[in-house]
């Protein structure tokens, strides 16, 4: 444990049982962060309800939420919002009853949607202002968020928060599955995609650049794991073009997804905007090379050519000739995974960032 009985904190957690990084994330703070933070599930619980149910499950949420805050006293609520319509006015409302009672409140942005964002300052600015600039601390995951909060007018406290994978991943030295799959050049090259199954995250884009690429090389492969609204379409997509090779893995989590990352030779993840995407975390404590796009936290870490490669193109031929490069010299993905596996050693612990959560709820009380 990082640390007992320093404060009472409640923190609003997606629902354990719905895929995501936020879910995920807090998920693996857990048992950092110790027995004085609670969770309070917040949000859906099933992928598709209707309006009604929406609506009867939020006012429950919002009255269990206040009951409790009322009976157990925490010091500090910590909010968990996405800068995307549903969950900014869900949360919004989280911080204005929290503030109502007394509480400090911690705001920690996760996903950022751009296009989202632009709507918001041109019509709901004020509104926004007047509900999270209310929050005693403001967490992003990117420098560039912390940038845009600070033009909107936030004067507050504003810090570039933490994440991190599960320690499991991150023991002893880089796995020797890796090291021995890239040395013996296994005849395959199988590509991963792994993620919500969604159109912004670059899932359309991923199967293009793979259809580019098998056309010159037939030892490529490509496995797409998770699910979401548009797994349907994907396949749909794939069988249409008759793209021979690609495994849908669904969604995988423990043992199974060790496995999917185990049995790739390379990360890919053409995604249109992120806040810090967990996958590629895995992937890089996974020892894979990963080819993505410069979104959200990975501006400010990410290293081409050292960690893979970062385009900013959505071209499908110029994903494709990233992963090219990595399909035709096993060396450089090797070196590039071993890079990758210790920078995450370093700079990716769950111990860490449950450390540094507990410093900004330290820091709002005093």
């Amino acid at each position: 444990m990082v640390r007992k009985n320093v404060l009472s904190v409640i923190v609003t957690v997606p629902s354990a049982s719905q895929p995501g990084g936020v879910s995920q994330l807090f998920q693996i703070l857990r048992e950092h962060l110790g027995d004085h933070v609670d969770y309070f599930e917040v949000g859906s619980r099933s992928e598709a309800v209707g309006f009604m149910q929406v609506l009867i499950r939020s006012v429950k949420d919002y009255g269990r939420f206040t009951r409790k805050l009322l009976v157990e006293k925490h010091d500090v609520v910590h909010i968990n919002p996405s800068m995307l319509p549903k969950a900014i006015v869900r949360d919004g409302i989280f911080l204005l009853l929290s503030k109502l009672l007394g509480r400090c409140v911690v705001v920690f942005f996760h996903g950022w949607d751009a296009s989202f964002e632009q709507t918001l300052r041109k019509y709901f600015l004020g509104i926004f202002r007047w509900t999270y600039f209310r929050a005693d601390a403001v967490l992003v995951l990117a420098n560039e968020f912390s940038t845009r909060l600070v033009s909107m007018g936030y004067k507050g406290r504003l810090h570039v928060g933490s994440t991190a994978i599960d320690d499991g991943m991150l023991l002893g030295d880089v796995p020797a599955l890796y090291a021995t799959k890239y040395s013996r050049g296994r005849g395959k090259f199988n590509i991963l995609f792994l993620s919500r199954i969604v159109k912004k995250k670059g899932v359309f884009e991923a199967v293009d650049a793979y259809w580019h690429l098998r056309k010159r090389y037939p030892t490529a492969t490509l496995t797409i794991a998770g699910e979401g609204p548009d797994l349907e379409s994907v396949k749909t997509y794939v069988h249409d073009r008759s793209i021979p090779d690609v495994c849908f893995a669904g969604f995988v989590t423990g043992q199974a997804k060790a496995e999917a990352f185990g049995e790739a030779d390379a990360y890919l993840f053409p995604s249109y905007s992120e806040g810090m995407p967990l996958s590629v975390l895995e992937a890089m404590a996974s020892g894979l090379p990963v080819v993505t796009r410069p979104v959200g936290a990975l501006r400010d870490f990410f290293e081409d050519k050292r960690m893979g490669f970062i385009i900013e193109s959505l071209a499908p031929g110029d994903i494709a000739d990233a992963l090219e490069r990595l399909l035709t010299n096993r060396e450089l993905c090797l070196s590039v995974g071993k890079y990758n596996y210790e920078y995450a050693k370093k700079h990716f612990s769950a111990k860490n960032a449950a450390r540094a959560l507990i410093r900004h709820y330290e820091e709002v009380m005093a």
